[in-house]
């Protein structure tokens, strides 16, 4: 536990930021692997990452397994985040996007996500 300075509503907004980084990260990793499977790009954009990012598959293939049985719980979460940075002026679509995509996961809340399977559900397949 530590003591967060700031007064009230201190504590909150630290928590939305933290979970705003990971989960948000997660989302978006998991709708880039979506959209190149919706534009026939997957090996291509693979072959890149194998040169600029070769950790991107793993961390998807993570995402995919570790996001996927709570995405139903983190759908409202993104809310709650995008309304805090609302607050504070700053765009909110961010995390609404990434309700959307944990919306649509929402199908994997007993287990059985794997890349393939949550790429196909983000593109209703």
């Amino acid at each position: 536990m530590r003591a967060i300075d700031g007064g009230i509503g201190a504590a909150s907004a630290v928590k939305m930021l933290f979970a705003g980084w990971g989960k948000h990260n997660a989302a978006l990793m998991l709708a880039i692997n979506a959209v190149a499977e919706a534009y026939g790009v997957t090996d291509a954009i693979r072959a890149e990452w194998a040169v600029s990012r070769p950790d991107f598959v793993s961390q998807s293939e993570s995402a995919a397994r570790g996001t996927g049985p709570k995405a139903w719980r983190f759908e409202g979460e993104m809310h709650e985040i995008a309304a805090t940075f609302e607050a504070a002026g700053l765009p909110p679509e961010f995390h609404r996007g990434a309700a959307e995509v944990f919306r649509r996961l929402a199908s994997f809340k007993d287990g059985g996500a794997d890349l393939d399977r949550v790429v196909a559900t983000l593109l209703g397949r």
